[in-house]
């Protein structure tokens, strides 16, 4: 380890193992102090567009004392975003997670914000093959219905299909439910009502009678 010469308290270190022993050795309070710290030099560093290092503003807001809630949620729903569309479904489960869970934390917690997070844990999960997306998408989508904004119902209902029927020869009732109400929701000329239809025929492709699906093209 050798101090920077351009200010004092900066340090460089010859091996990471170094700097993981000095971390451990500080107490619970300088942590968590030393967290705060970087989350908000990282915050002028990078300004409104965090980029790749969102992850980190996620991590050091979590972990530091006082927390900011707000931020740790707002950083790691951004985080968790940017990890799905790195392809790093793995990393985004971690992200929607934690915020889901800071999330009741929040006396008043606003609940688009937590639809938007449970339709991202239910896509990260179904992108690492969890059979679990399905239920977390359904549970997204039911407070959906009993809203008037259609959009988070549209997300939640098209997050929920792999692209293809969820069992052969099984109509999965649950999710044509759904996916009925989101195209009743839906405008007429609204461009996800052809992906929304697609999605229904292809649940509704065993056990229902030809008249059925025919019915949705007139």
């Amino acid at each position: 380890m050798r101090e920077l010469a351009d200010g004092p308290g900066r340090f460089n270190f010859a091996h990471a193992l170094i700097q993981h022993t000095l971390y451990r050795d500080l107490g619970p309070t300088r942590r968590a102090r030393a967290h705060r710290t970087l989350a908000e030099a990282l915050e002028e560093l990078c300004g409104d567009h965090p980029g790749m290092r969102v992850g980190e503003l996620a991590r050091h807001w979590i972990a530091a004392q006082p927390i900011d809630l707000a931020k740790a949620i707002r950083y790691s729903s951004q985080a968790g975003d940017a990890a799905l569309s790195a392809l790093a479904p793995a990393d985004a489960l971690r992200y929607y997670a934690q915020a889901l869970e800071l999330q009741t934390e929040v006396a008043d917690p606003d609940p688009v914000r937590g639809l938007d997070l449970a339709i991202g844990l239910g896509t990260a999960q179904r992108q690492t093959g969890d059979p679990t997306s399905r239920d977390t998408l359904l549970a997204a989508a039911r407070p959906s219905c009993r809203s008037r904004r259609y959009l988070p119902l549209v997300a939640a209902a098209l997050a929920n299909d792999r692209g293809y029927t969820s069992d052969n020869n099984v109509t999965d009732t649950d999710k044509v439910d759904v996916l009925e109400m989101t195209l009743d929701r839906l405008p007429a000329d609204d461009p996800d009502r052809a992906v929304v239809l697609a999605t229904l025929c292809s649940e509704l492709s065993y056990g229902s009678p030809l008249e059925r699906l025919q019915a949705f093209g007139r």
